[in-house]
């Protein structure tokens, strides 16, 4: 069981740096689900460490994908409060503001292409201003958590 839980928890903890969902969300999610199919697990077709990884993954993939059709609410939630856009711009790290400014710039030129293409354009912009691949990394998972931020509902635009 011990094991198991260590396995949700990196499992959960990849899906938040890559989804910027709250690591809790995501662990909520995957210990009801591992209640579910840990009945289902049967020794002879699978190691027990594989059968949940495959599993759990693929739920969490499934999850993630939902939790994003899900609609926003207007709920009222203690200590909660939406950021105008322009003062969430302000308070963005330096170096996150300036990829936005690039992409926000010449938008036809990112919205035109698959992710991977306008990730390689911007790198290759990146690389031109001398950026170091350690901090053109760093950035761009700091700005995906800023984007997932937006999409979460947190900010007003």
């Amino acid at each position: 069981m011990n094991e198991d839980i260590n396995l949700l928890r990196s499992l959960c903890w990849s899906f938040h740096h890559t989804t910027g969902i709250h690591f809790e969300d995501l662990l909520d999610a995957a210990l009801d689900k591992y209640y579910e199919v840990i009945e289902e697990y049967d020794p002879k077709r699978a190691k027990r460490s594989t059968y949940l990884f495959m599993v759990m993954k693929s739920f969490l993939i499934w999850w993630t994908q939902r939790r994003r059709e899900w609609p926003v609410t207007d709920i009222d939630i203690v200590g909660y409060t939406k950021t105008p856009f322009y003062e969430y711009f302000t308070q963005i790290d330096k170096d996150v503001r300036e990829v936005f400014d690039i992409v926000l710039s010449s938008p036809e030129e990112f919205n035109s292409v698959t992710p991977r293409t306008a990730r390689s354009k911007l790198t290759f912009i990146l690389r031109e201003k001398e950026w170091t691949w350690k901090r053109i990394e760093n950035v761009l998972k700091k700005a995906r958590m800023y984007v997932n931020q937006v999409d979460e509902g947190g900010i007003i635009l």
